[in-house]
């Protein structure tokens, strides 16, 4: 089996307006050399408001540096307002997705256990709750 290069992403969370965001991707540009990229892939996942301005700026400035999104959900299309299919990103030349990761996994889970709650409520269906953390086994 061939050796893979290890990555080294950025997780931008809900950082930077995409001015901050193009000034961020150019100084990081310039604080790394071909040595870097020849022995680790490199990766940014800023906000999706911030994409299209990434991709531009790698893009035209030839930075090696990776596009990345923060999430994607698993429908193609349909009525999920706010969510980013993997089509869309495809558009804007996204390479690497972050899937499972801890804060949207609990989000999901708070959701979910929120609504269950509810119809719960309305119903004749006695509550008894009862949470535990689940492994990214269990959860998928």
């Amino acid at each position: 089996m061939a050796d893979r290069k290890p990555l080294i992403s950025g997780n931008w969370k809900m950082h930077h307006n995409h001015f901050e965001a193009i000034q961020m991707v150019q100084s990081l540009s310039y604080q790394l050399n071909a040595d870097d990229y020849s022995h680790c892939d490199i990766s940014v996942h800023p906000p999706f408001t911030d994409l299209r301005s990434i991709q531009t700026v790698l893009e035209s400035d030839n930075i090696p540096i990776l596009l990345g999104a923060q999430h994607c959900h698993e429908q193609e299309k349909g009525a999920y307002t706010g969510e980013v299919s993997t089509g869309m990103l495809e558009k804007l030349n996204v390479k690497l997705v972050i899937v499972g990761h801890s804060a949207m996994i609990l989000s999901y889970c708070l959701k979910l256990v929120s609504s269950e709650l509810n119809f719960m409520k309305t119903s004749f269906i006695k509550l008894k709750f009862t949470m535990r953390i689940l492994t990214l086994e269990e959860w998928c």
